[in-house]
């Protein structure tokens, strides 16, 4: 992964294997509000999902 700077907005662009889903999404939790995903869509649903799921537990 690698950070670009585009018009002042900062993207953290890279690829990742269908079996490091979860790791990725993990990952890309950490960052908080301070990040939004783009695309793909299935990384932005898989994120959604995850903190879907940690909303249970509360």
């Amino acid at each position: 992964m690698r950070l670009e700077e585009h018009d002042g907005f900062y993207l953290l662009v890279g690829t990742y294997e269908p079996h490091e889903l979860e790791f990725i999404v993990s990952y890309l939790a950490g960052y908080g509000t301070s990040i939004k995903i783009v695309e793909p869509e299935m990384l932005k649903e898989s994120l959604r999902q995850y903190y879907l799921n940690l909303l249970e537990y509360i």
